[in-house]
């Protein structure tokens, strides 16, 4: 009974790592550009047109606003508190 316990909770654990990294809630994508040849323009495009329905971040210093998400110019923990 013991052993069973454990592969269920160790079954959980991996579930929601799993979940957590293939459905994350949040991305915040630094390096994000309005040039999609850039890779940080290339992943924000991707992410948008690929349907990612969770909150969207990016850090550009340059920029208010990447690709019709709001921009900030670092990672400060006022931006990350989703």
């Amino acid at each position: 009974m013991y052993i069973c316990a454990l592969y269920i909770v160790n079954l959980i654990e991996q579930t929601m790592i799993t979940n957590q990294l293939l459905r994350p809630a949040s991305i915040v994508v630094v390096g994000a550009s309005n040039n999609v040849h850039k890779p940080g323009g290339a992943i924000l495009r991707n992410l948008i047109n690929g349907g990612y329905t969770g909150e969207l971040r990016a850090v550009n210093p340059k920029e208010a606003e990447v690709q019709g998400v709001t921009a900030y110019a670092d990672c400060a923990r006022r931006m990350l508190s989703f």
